[in-house]
């Protein structure tokens, strides 16, 4: 457990994707950084709402030439996806429609992320801790307070970055923040691993949305079931079922999200003969949201500066991603980057315009609704850790003595 007091360079809240290349970044730099996680592991929704894919590592124009070959961001990127090939040498770069995609398994991302923040020493873990509250002072956030096993302990950052899915800093402060309204956010997604399966081929992409559109014209199941997702798994015998359903602040989402896919589930055990000796595996720990609450920084990325692939004078991160909105009612849409092309994320996305010392990466950065679309993947979000850790580095060296 963490001292009382306990002082550091800085705070990263949210150990997935985005916070782990943060934290990595700014511990590389010589800062002492604290690593603040709810979870017992690190990978965030990634890892407990069963993410199979990293979307947005590539231009999706340019032939592939192996894992990293038409990267568009290296650095962490490519180190862990370098990890990621060696834990499983036959991982292959995959394009399903018009991008490219790099499958994995949540024991290897699992085992990556560990690995990368266990070479650190500068990285103090704090996992199974929640940030329960924060204090500013002038225009810095002057403290922390964590809670680790109903023990509570008062963090004094000198640099914070907010890698929580959900501007955590900022609404616990006050400060002005983005969201939409509860029936405009993108519908959240619920998945499990089905293994027994016989047959398996990419025509099963097809099939279960199929049926489970089906199932809903039978009646009795939500409507939004129709927008079920299959994904093939490690070997062939292995697939990932996701169904996508509304936010609800009401209901206990997870448990029906679980009935829904037991609904599911059972259907197409009786209709589908790649099912008929499938049994379900294992069940995400978690819903994943699309969408969540974004600090409003010094420029807000707007749809526009994402299908027109803007350029920027100080670029922190490239995107090509497309705007992949899932719409309640509507399903998933796709609008895609201009032909041949990507845009630009500007570092002003990732700081807060109201605090000096707050940063941002992943889903909490500067963008519109729309644009969230596209900068919220996997790929994306990584690139964004790393830019963000590299702010709180020049931020820390311009502000000290030392």
């Amino acid at each position: 457990m963490i001292e009382q007091n306990q002082k550091c360079d800085v705070a990263i809240v949210g150990a997935g994707v985005a916070g782990v290349c943060a934290a990595v970044t700014a511990s590389r730099n010589g800062l002492k950084t604290l690593l603040i996680e709810k979870h017992d592991f690190p990978g965030g929704v990634a890892v407990a709402g069963m993410n199979r894919f990293i979307c947005g590592l590539y231009n999706n124009y340019i032939p592939k030439k192996g894992i990293m070959g038409n990267v568009l961001n290296k650095g962490l990127c490519q180190e862990i996806c370098e990890g990621l090939k060696k834990n499983s040498p036959k991982t292959e770069v995959v394009k399903v429609g018009k991008v490219y995609v790099f499958p994995f398994s949540t024991k290897d991302i699992v085992d990556v992320l560990w690995s990368l923040i266990d070479n650190e020493k500068n990285i103090i873990k704090c996992f199974r801790t929640h940030v329960v509250g924060a204090v500013k002072e002038s225009e810095v956030v002057s403290e922390l307070i964590v809670e680790h096993r109903n023990i509570k302990r008062e963090i004094v950052p000198r640099a914070v970055i907010d890698c929580s899915g959900n501007s955590i800093i900022s609404r616990m402060l006050s400060m002005a923040y983005q969201s939409v309204a509860v029936d405009q956010l993108q519908l959240t997604g619920y998945s499990v691993k089905v293994k027994g399966l016989v047959n398996v081929d990419d025509m099963l992409r097809v099939k279960v949305p199929y049926w489970a559109a089906k199932l809903v014209s039978k009646g009795g199941v939500p409507q939004h079931l129709k927008y079920t997702t299959f994904s093939p798994g490690e070997n062939n015998s292995e697939g990932y079922m996701r169904i996508n359903m509304p936010y609800s602040s009401e209901q206990d989402m997870i448990n029906v999200a679980r009935e829904n896919m037991q609904k599911l589930y059972s259907f197409l055990l009786e209709n589908l003969s790649e099912f008929k000796e499938a049994c379900i595996e294992e069940m995400g720990r978690e819903i994943c949201e699309r969408e969540g609450v974004r600090i409003c920084g010094e420029y807000i990325l707007t749809k526009e500066d994402v299908l027109n692939a803007k350029k920027f004078s100080n670029p922190a991160v490239k995107g090509a991603w497309p705007i992949e909105m899932w719409q309640p009612n509507q399903g998933p849409q796709y609008q895609y980057v201009k032909d041949n092309d990507y845009y630009e994320i500007p570092f002003e996305c990732l700081k807060s315009a109201s605090l000096l010392n707050l940063f941002a990466a992943g889903r909490c950065i500067s963008v519109s609704h729309e644009a969230l679309g596209s900068t919220r993947v996997m790929g994306t979000c990584m690139a964004l850790g790393e830019a963000a850790g590299h702010m709180a580095v020049k931020y820390m060296y311009k502000n000290s003595n030392e």
